[in-house]
């Protein structure tokens, strides 16, 4: 993903620490897109075991472009003509990557064209499959999903730089060829949670697409022109600046998605006017530094968005991350016919190409108005801000519905009338979990606590609520949104039972979409869910 890579939405998140229950969502995800792009970035995507073990191309095609082209129309037709693979059928076919990869490490070279062409097909399915385990995951959990799984594969691809001989490096090849075969272990069991999300036309992300696809080309060309001019330090950085700049993204990006979207084109940027514009060392410093970082933003920010979006949008994995790898495709096409034709006025290239990136990152935030949007909400007509979204306003009086549709996550102001309400973050993130529909002994698992523990924390939930069941504490929690959300609502402190005087504490934000149950399933309910 250093450089080159896959690809985004959702809204503008609110800063907030990470539990320990998103440090476990984020494992599993993270460790499927390292251990598969380990692979990916290292042999087939024209990385060094390829280079090294120079094959015979396909017809016109090197074996890298036909490995990408074939891995480019299957993301693209599974986007266009299927919506969303079947997670089992996805992570199966993705598994299917692993035998055929395994072959290369004990074939001659002459097979590996035909061979990558097949692979393309199948690593495509496991992308689909690590993106849609990327959408199953809470919104604030995604940007540090991507960055470690990022992390971890371009570990892998700086040791294979390192360690290189002919037979190790088939070793290599063999021991990378066993990650996609860990996919159906790690990414499984998320199509419930994808499912339920309204439809929204597809279209609705145009304008996303071909920025993408641009600025992945541009950067991709001028970088194929800058890299050979590189002294002995920018080289020997390699992907450092990328690996240090990971977290960083990450970071920015759950404070906000369009904040990383700009960063990401606006280094690409000014890094390319560094590199025309300086001499000696410090040219090759703040070139490689910029450039390559500059991806850490736009690999984590453009994965991030399209994994936001993928529960709404069906078709939106498929074709964000078919447009990257078609720009990387046609880069691969264009570097050589660019490079003879900027012979010479390298500069004036560089200048242009940085030209159009810092246009793209004043312009992106006003392409995608969805990147400061709540997730649910409706698309603002004229602006990029955050609105809350519509609830319809019931009467007091009136009993709560199922209220699957405000299920969105805390406002603001709600999180401090619960904090006021004396609830502490447990016992908040507990009642998060409740409201997806989890029974206690599912929160108990996936917390990492005991059935007794989860049970004490709702009732002093129910306690601090003055609800007398569970479902009754998640209509509270319903009518407190409403009232939150409110344009003029202030829910003084003084209304709920057991408020304190306390200082306010940090309250963690719910991570997911809540999924509260109709109150009349109350009766059906086991012991379990008292």
């Amino acid at each position: 993903m250093s450089g080159v890579s896959l690809p985004i939405t959702m809204a503008d998140t609110q800063p907030s620490r990470l539990p320990t229950a998103l440090r476990h969502a984020i494992s599993r995800p993270a460790l499927a897109l390292g251990l598969l792009f380990a692979w990916i970035l290292s042999l087939p995507l024209a990385g060094p075991l390829l280079l090294r073990a120079q094959p015979p191309g396909l017809g016109p095609l090197s074996a890298a472009e036909a490995y990408t082209l074939a891995h480019t129309l299957t993301l693209l037709t599974a986007g266009l003509a299927l919506g969303r693979l079947p997670t089992a059928w996805a992570t199966r076919l993705g598994a299917v990557t692993a035998p055929l990869a395994l072959s290369l490490a004990v074939l001659p070279v002459t097979w590996w064209a035909p061979l990558l062409v097949a692979v393309g097909i199948t690593s495509a399915s496991g992308v689909l499959a690590v993106g849609q385990a990327l959408a199953a995951l809470p919104a604030p959990a995604r940007p540090w999903s991507i960055a470690a799984g990022a992390f971890l594969a371009n570990l892998a691809y700086m040791a294979v730089l390192l360690l290189h001989g002919p037979v190790i490096d088939r070793v290599l090849v063999g021991a990378l060829a066993l990650g996609p075969l860990a996919l159906p272990w790690l990414v499984t069991g998320h199509d419930e949670q994808l499912h339920g999300q309204p439809s929204v036309p597809w279209h609705t992300l145009l304008p996303l697409l071909p920025a993408v696809f641009s600025v992945y080309l541009v950067g991709g060309l001028m970088y194929a022109l800058v890299l050979p001019t590189l002294g002995p330090i920018g080289t020997r950085l390699g992907a450092i600046p990328y690996l240090v700049f990971l977290p960083v993204a990450a970071w920015i990006a759950t404070r906000g998605r369009s904040r990383a979207a700009r960063l990401g084109p606006g280094m690409l940027g000014l890094g390319y006017v560094g590199w025309a514009l300086l001499n000696g060392p410090l040219q090759d410093i703040l070139a490689q530094t910029l450039i390559v970082g500059s991806y850490a933003f736009l690999d984590v920010t453009f994965w991030t968005t399209f994994a936001d979006h993928a529960a709404r949008h069906r078709r939106i994995l498929g074709l964000g991350l078919g447009t990257m790898t078609s720009a990387i495709f046609l880069g691969m096409l264009l570097a050589e016919p660019i490079a003879t034709l900027a012979a010479g006025r390298e500069m004036n290239a560089a200048l242009l190409a940085a030209a159009v990136l810092l246009l793209a990152a004043i312009t992106f935030p006003a392409l995608w108005p969805e990147l400061a949007m709540t997730p649910g909400a409706t698309p603002p007509a004229t602006s990029g801000h955050p609105q809350s979204p519509a609830v319809p306003q019931m009467p007091p009086e009136q009993p709560t519905p199922s209220v699957s549709a405000q299920a969105l996550p805390f406002p603001p102001a709600m999180l401090v009338t619960l904090d006021h309400a004396g609830l502490t973050s447990r016992e908040v993130q507990i009642l998060e979990l409740a409201a997806q529909g989890l029974s206690n002994k599912e929160i108990a698992h996936q917390l990492g606590l005991s059935l007794g523990t989860v049970r004490k924390h709702l009732e002093n939930s129910y306690r601090k609520l003055g609800a007398r069941s569970r479902v009754e504490a998640l209509n509270r929690l319903a009518q407190l949104r409403r009232e939150a959300e409110a344009p003029t609502s202030k829910l003084p402190a003084s209304r709920l039972p057991g408020a304190t005087s306390q200082a306010t504490r940090s309250v963690v934000p719910p991570s997911v979409t809540p999924q509260l149950p109709a109150p009349q399933e109350e009766e059906h309910r086991t012991e379990d869910n008292t």
